[in-house]
Order: C-alpha cells, then sequence, then structure tokens
C-alpha cells in the first residue's frame, strides 16, 4: 500500500527548509540539515522532495521571481554608463 503523503508534514519541511536556508544559504544546506530541522528522518523528507534543488524551488515562487527580476533589472540599469574600471579597488 503506498504512503500517503500528509499536507501537515509537508509544511513542516517548508518552513524547515527556510530556516536552514535562510541560516546556510543555499550552499550549506543539506537535506540532512532540513530533515533535522522539521523533525522527520532524511529518507522521508525525501519522499516529499526529490532533492535539495526541487525543495529551494518550491520556495521561490513565481511573483518571488518576478520581483527579483524586476530589481535586478533595475540595479542593473543603475550601472548603465557607468565606468567600472574608474571604481576603486
Amino acid at each position: 500500500m503506498p504512503q500517503i503523503l500528509k499536507p501537515e508534514v509537508r509544511d513542516r519541511i517548508v518552513a524547515a527548509a527556510e530556516v536552514v536556508f535562510a541560516a546556510d544559504g543555499y550552499q550549506g544546506a543539506t537535506m540532512a540539515g532540513i530533515a533535522r530541522e522539521a523533525g522527520l528522518s532524511t529518507g522521508n523528507l525525501y519522499r516529499y522532495f526529490g532533492g535539495k534543488q526541487a525543495l529551494f524551488e518550491h520556495l521561490l515562487d513565481a511573483a518571488f521571481v518576478e520581483r527579483f527580476e524586476r530589481l535586478l533589472d533595475a540595479r542593473v540599469g543603475a550601472l548603465a554608463g557607468v565606468d567600472l574600471r574608474a571604481l576603486p579597488e
């Protein structure tokens, strides 16, 4: 009989992932650390998300990505015409 995935467990994983990614960054975060923060086994975590990248992408909803792209465009636009070689090192 297949295991039924529980929404409340998924919510705990997502909340734990937010904490771990914020504290350790993407590179420093591990599935084991996220599982520990959520109070789950690492194996159980993989039943809900295939890996760290899938979990990270789940956290980045379309609205966040759109806001980030607008901010990035504004920052790049602000540098238009600036001679970066003239900036102090």
